[in-house]
């Protein structure tokens, strides 16, 4: 049935079908993505305490520097906070999806643990194209639970 429908697409409807469901992964794949931004961001603000802690140290006499770096402590380790409680929403939200057990696999190794897709293949035994399957149809199904969702999805 599909079949001579997409046939009479043409090209140009079959190029535009692809696009579109690109842009839907991308949709999905920005929201995941969250991950790896928090993770680099969790390594910055890690440096940036560990910085402000050995100052402290060096300026623990100072009255003016002290409160104003332990100011800035306070919030690195907020933004810090935040970052983690990102990282584990994130997996608990691919936990909860109802789809398969080995998609909800490789979209955590994926966006959740960083890793390549080679990497992934090597770890699960299954072929690169098959990872490429089943991060597009784990992909795909987290796009259609944002559409979905009625809380409100910030990327």
């Amino acid at each position: 049935e599909t079949l001579p429908f997409l046939a009479s697409l043409g090209y140009v409807g079959l190029l535009l079908i692809l696009k579109i469901g690109a842009f839907i992964m991308n949709i999905a794949k920005k929201y995941l993505e969250q991950a790896y931004i928090g993770y680099h961001r969790i390594i910055c603000y890690d440096l940036m305490i560990k910085g402000i802690q050995e100052d402290l140290s060096k300026f623990n006499n100072d009255k003016i520097i002290i409160p104003r770096l332990k100011a800035e402590l306070i919030n690195y380790e907020k933004q810090r906070r935040y970052w983690l409680n990102k990282r584990i929403e994130l997996k608990q939200f691919i936990i909860n999806l109802n789809i398969k057990d080995k998609i909800k696999q490789v979209l955590i190794l994926r966006f959740i643990e960083l890793k390549k897709r080679r990497e992934i293949s090597d770890i699960l035994h299954y072929s690169l194209s098959y990872i490429d399957r089943l991060l597009k149809r784990g992909l795909f199904f987290i796009d259609e639970k944002l559409k979905s969702s009625s809380q409100k999805v910030v990327i």
